[in-house]
C-alpha cells in the first residue's frame, strides 16, 4: 500500500466520522426539541389545571393533541416536522387562509 492510498482511505474515514457527528448533532437537536415541546404542553396542562380544574384541563389537553394529530395526518408529517410546516389557517393565498 502506497502513501497515496493510505490518505485516501484517512480522508474517507474523516469524512465518515464527520458524518456521524453530524447525524449524530441533528438527532440530538430532534430529541431537545421533543422535550421541549412535552415542557410546554405540560406547562400548558398546569396552568389551566389552575385556572379551570385538572378535568377540564384534561380535555383541553386531549382536544389540542388530536389537533395536531390531525395536521400530522393531514400533511404527512411527523410530529418534529409539524412545527415547521403548521397549519396555515387564516393566512390568505391558502386553501386554509382567508380571502
Amino acid at each position: 500500500m502506497d502513501s497515496l492510498e493510505l490518505a485516501a482511505r484517512l480522508v474517507k474515514g474523516i469524512r465518515q466520522s464527520e458524518r456521524s457527528l453530524h447525524d449524530l448533532n441533528h438527532q440530538r437537536e430532534a430529541r431537545i426539541a421533543q422535550l421541549l415541546k412535552l415542557i410546554e404542553l405540560a406547562s400548558m396542562f398546569f396552568h389551566l389545571a389552575m385556572r379551570r380544574g385538572r378535568k377540564i384541563a384534561k380535555v383541553a389537553m386531549a382536544r389540542k393533541l388530536a389537533v395536531h394529530l390531525y395536521w400530522m395526518w393531514r400533511q404527512g408529517c411527523d410530529y418534529g416536522q409539524l412545527e415547521k410546516v403548521g397549519s396555515h389557517a387564516g393566512e390568505p393565498g391558502h386553501l386554509d387562509g382567508g380571502q
